[in-house]
């Protein structure tokens, strides 16, 4: 048993599998294929990656992601979002579940967003996550996260978002911390076709990642991404396009050292939208 569990968390603690764990990664093809974008990204992914951008969407969406990390069939990961807007505050829900039955981890939000003025906006996430462990009792952590997006012009887009600012600790035997983090980004519009995209991830016990990446639109039906990131080192390539009622996303990020983990998004977008 004690093997299983130091098996468990050396996994998650190692530097260059730690982005296995659910609280750890944004979620999204798109966000993935700039090199892990998150925070200035208005979709319906932001009920995980920044609940202040939900606050900007105006009709109801329903987001299915999933990734394979490294190819790995245990460390695939499964994410559905839903956002529906309100006269005063959008909200939203978020489910990420990773893992076998040996060891798993479920993470579901809960998010409150609102429009302040014109520039900027706010969210804040109710947060549990569950943790699984062989031979252990299920064990749930309740924890908070919270964003901000600032639009001082049509061309610019800055967001921050913090994960779990009171440094929770899991409740198995081994009482490792919770990731707690800071992401800074922006969104620099060039044009309506091109946008470039720069991040900053301060981790409270492992080390910063920088990222950058590009998104290019040659039509508007049709988008290509690519990106790159550090600590582990990231390559990051995909496209995206529009059919019907649903936008379809698929990237990959390269890992210097664990390979290629391949990223699919679906998202429906419904046609009703909030007069506000």
């Amino acid at each position: 048993m004690k093997s299983i569990i130091v098996s468990v968390f050396g996994l998650l603690l190692n530097p260059y599998l730690m982005h296995a764990q659910v609280c750890w990664v944004p979620v999204g093809a798109e966000s993935w294929g700039t090199g892990g974008q998150s925070v200035t990204s208005i979709s319906v992914f932001g009920v995980q990656n920044n609940p202040a951008s939900i606050a900007l969407i105006n009709n109801f969406k329903i987001g299915l992601y999933q990734e394979i990390r490294y190819r790995q069939a245990a460390l695939t990961l499964s994410a559905l979002s839903v956002i529906k807007p309100g006269k005063f505050v959008n909200t939203g829900f978020g489910l990420v579940q990773q893992g076998t039955g040996n060891f798993n981890q479920q993470k579901i939000n809960i998010s409150i967003a609102k429009v302040l003025n014109p520039q900027v906006s706010m969210g804040i996430n109710f947060t549990f996550l569950g943790t699984h462990i062989a031979e252990q009792e299920y064990k749930g952590n309740f924890l908070a996260e919270m964003g901000l997006i600032f639009k001082p012009n049509k061309a610019l887009i800055f967001g921050c978002y913090v994960f779990n600012p009171t440094q929770v600790k899991f409740k198995q035997s081994i009482p490792e911390p919770i990731p707690a983090f800071v992401r800074i980004g922006f969104c620099y519009m060039f044009s309506a076709q091109l946008k470039f995209l720069g991040e900053f991830e301060h981790r409270i016990i492992f080390g910063n990642i920088p990222k950058f990446g590009f998104e290019y639109t040659p039509v508007p039906a049709f988008t290509f991404y690519t990106g790159w990131a550090q600590n582990p080192q990231l390559i990051c390539f995909g496209s995206g396009f529009n059919y019907k009622k649903t936008r379809w996303s698929i990237t990959a990020s390269r890992h210097e050292v664990l390979g290629i983990t391949p990223h699919f998004s679906l998202v429906f977008n419904m046609d009703k939208k909030l007069k506000r």
